[in-house]
């Protein structure tokens, strides 16, 4: 119990206070002050109970953790003002009536939040930290600064505070969020847009990932743009699943895979990848060292598709793509240009002319699995739903999605006609044989 105008508590190394019935800590002062770097922890009604028209700050990087800070007040009058400061300053608070109450203000400085619970704020008109109308009562409030992950999105770096909705960020829209538990970001009918011109300094990505082993889950149709620099970029590896499409147009790079050590780009589990721009997709680079103080580079991007369904189109006006160190696909699987078969030479993409390996450039490069005449909708089975598909692009020349044009051509004549829908309902009646 403090009557001393000014008292500023020190905190080094981990404390307690311990009351079996009172106020952990109490004050009568006008003035009541935490700094240091330790930690306190406070056990008793309240942990903090001011009597007089008074301020507490609580600053210097401390951690403390206990019942509630309560204020005081006379009928409707409130008087206590709470100041809560430092980059590293935590407060973890629960009571059953009420975690921070009774309170005139409540100012938080350098970046702290108030994290949990989801939604919790302070309200003047309820004296404390409520949700909705209501003070939160036997759940922590976490006052900190937000965690920070290596992650940026339009320029903006995903955190603790905004990670479960980053459509809140200038320039996306739609379903985007990072869980940090699993390291994943989903996109769900997704739009970022960046066009921003600094690239140099980390700036004008679509996605700038530094999270290794991160996994982006796609859901529905979504797309990333950068009108000045790369589309999706990631020093590490990592994945792309689910069942959705990602559409990604960049000036640059489509899917740039930074850094000199041995990373994996997985694309698999039904997603479908479209990269676009001067380069679609582009691996990472190693310097070495060699005799004589030379330097060489080595390329060290493993690119891997797999899944039935799973697809990775890429387009590049300079090259499809470049030093990709290894490609591996599934045995079932086939690479195509627009105008015929490609092949993975000189690190990149190519198609084979006059005896010799050239880059594909300004052209569409795709890899999935190989088109079976019949399976139109690409489920690795012939039924009548694929006939079904065929007539109805023959009525409308729609082209429906996951609708195979090389799968539909079942007679090879080059056009899509009621004679290829009839022929694939004779092989599903015949179980499938051609």
């Amino acid at each position: 119990l403090s009557k001393e105008d000014k008292l500023t508590i020190h905190l080094t190394g981990s404390n307690s206070v311990t009351s079996g019935w009172e106020s952990g800590i109490a004050s009568t002062s006008t003035e009541l002050n935490f700094t240091g770097g330790g930690s306190l922890m406070v056990t008793g009604i309240d942990i903090l109970k001011c009597y007089e028209n008074n301020t507490v700050n609580i600053s210097g990087n401390v951690d403390i953790e206990s019942i509630n800070i309560t204020g005081t007040h006379i009928d409707d009058n409130y008087y206590t003002t709470l100041t809560v400061s430092g980059r590293d300053t935590h407060l973890k608070l629960k009571s059953n009536s009420g975690a921070v109450t009774c309170l005139k203000d409540m100012k938080l400085n350098d970046n702290l939040f108030i994290l949990s619970p989801s939604g919790a704020r302070f309200d003047k008109t309820v004296h404390g930290i409520c949700i909705g109308d209501s003070l939160v009562k036997n759940e922590y409030v976490e006052i900190k600064k937000p965690d920070t992950y290596i992650l940026m999105i339009a320029d903006q770096v995903v955190n603790s505070l905004n990670c479960n909705n980053l459509s809140v960020i200038p320039g996306v829209e739609g379903t985007v969020k990072y869980d940090a538990a699993t390291n994943t970001l989903t996109l769900k009918d997704a739009t970022i847009t960046n066009t921003s011109t600094n690239g140099n300094d980390n700036k004008g990505y679509g996605i700038l990932s530094n999270m290794d082993g991160m996994t982006i889950h796609l859901e529905g149709e979504n797309t990333i743009t950068s009108t000045q620099w790369d589309g999706l970029a990631s020093v590490g590896n990592l994945t792309i699943t689910g069942n959705g499409t990602l559409n990604i147009d960049a000036k640059v790079t489509a899917l740039n895979m930074i850094g000199g050590t041995s990373y994996y780009l997985n694309i698999t589990d039904s997603a479908k990848v479209f990269a676009k721009g001067m380069y679609g997709v582009y691996g990472g680079i190693k310097t070495v060292p060699v005799a004589g103080g030379q330097l060489t580079e080595s390329y060290v991007t493993h690119l891997c598709v797999s899944g039935e369904k799973t697809e990775l189109h890429v387009f590049g006006t300079e090259q499809c793509a470049k030093i990709i160190a290894f490609l591996e696909m599934d045995d079932n699987m086939e690479m195509r240009g627009e105008s015929g078969k490609a092949y993975f030479e000189q690190n990149s993409f190519c198609y084979y002319e006059r005896r010799r390996y050239q880059p594909y450039v300004n052209q569409w490069v795709t890899i999935r699995y190989a088109s079976v005449h019949g399976d139109v909708n690409r489920d690795r089975s012939i039924t009548m739903a694929d006939a079904n598909m065929v007539v109805n692009y023959f009525l409308s020349t729609d082209k429906p999605e996951d609708f195979d044009l090389e799968a539909a051509n079942v007679n090879g004549d080059e056009d899509i006609t009621m004679a290829d829908a009839n022929m694939i309902v004779n092989m599903f009646l015949n179980g499938g044989a051609q």
